[in-house]
């Protein structure tokens, strides 16, 4: 408390900026942020914007009055005279924030989101962007874009749920210590996904499905619908089903002999990379290390 109030006093503020960002949260009491408020918020309009108002937004992260604080800084901000970049930086950056608290609130920021969407962000725009999209799509279950912006913060858990749900997405990454379910899904594991018992399991399920289905029509110009069927362990009339989605996605181009009973293949997206795929890239690189190694050995 001290030290704060020292430079405060002094009008160092770059300093009180890093010594409240440095402290750990439970040591940043109600006092500490008040009295940093109570100085800087009256004369905002003339520090440097972009310092003051991250390090605002990093502070008030758990304060109760966050939203009025946020908003106060905006209009202090907008009054400054001489706007810099860094001015509309900072207020665009209050306003992301400012959209995430009143998501909380449950109201509406449908129109806010796509407004910054948008926008040409700046890193940090862009980062806190990120969080408040993830929790905006999670919200309206839309696990296509809350896939998107949960990879974008590199959130494996948030990843893992939503890229089984996400109608669009096929292309299911392999992380260490992943559910066996959601390895059986990224496997076209169909035996274990019907013994699973998971939240929407039938979409899960016909997921599964197609990601084998690829699997077995990869490298291949023409493949029997018979044979689909019984790899499947499907009825023909599923199987089609199955095969009319996987055109209408684009997973498959191609188009269904039912003369022949065989789908013709000019291009396949095999969208994620199968156990059996993992090992001939595996024995592939074995072969080539051999390879190399013998080509030293002739050198040496």
């Amino acid at each position: 408390m001290e030290t704060l109030t020292e430079l405060l006093k002094q009008r160092k503020w770059y300093n009180a900026y890093l010594y409240l960002q440095s402290m750990d949260r439970e040591c940043l009491t109600t006092e500490l942020i008040e009295q940093f408020l109570k100085t800087v918020l009256p004369i905002a309009t003339q520090m440097h914007p972009f310092s003051l108002t991250t390090t605002t937004i990093d502070i008030t992260e758990n304060y109760s009055s966050r939203f009025e604080v946020l908003s106060q800084l905006r209009d202090k901000i907008g009054e400054s005279v001489l706007k810099t970049d860094e001015h509309d930086e900072s207020l665009v950056l209050i306003d992301i924030v400012l959209a995430d608290i009143q998501l909380e609130r449950g109201i509406s920021i449908e129109e806010k989101v796509y407004g910054f969407k948008n926008m040409k962000l700046t890193r940090e725009q862009e980062k806190h962007f990120n969080g408040l999209a993830l929790k905006y799509y999670e919200k309206v279950q839309n696990y296509d874009e809350a896939y998107y912006y949960a990879k974008k913060q590199r959130n494996m858990e948030k990843m893992i749920e939503y890229s089984i749900f996400a109608p669009n997405i096929f292309n299911l990454p392999a992380f260490e210590d992943e559910p066996e379910y959601f390895r059986a899904v990224r496997e076209g594991n169909y035996k274990y996904i019907k013994n699973c018992k998971i939240d929407n399991y039938e979409f899960v399920l016909q997921k599964t499905y197609i990601i084998k289905m690829l699997d077995l029509c990869y490298n291949k110009n023409t493949v029997s619908i018979s044979e689909l069927c019984n790899n499947l362990e499907l009825e023909r009339v599923v199987v089609l089903r199955l095969i009319i989605k996987a055109l209408g996605l684009k997973l498959i181009r191609g188009t269904i002999d039912g003369a022949n009973d065989s789908l013709t293949i000019s291009h396949i997206s095999l969208q994620t990379v199968t156990k059996k795929e993992l090992m001939n890239m595996k024995e592939q690189f074995i072969r080539w290390k051999s390879r190399v190694d013998k080509v030293i050995a002739t050198m040496e």
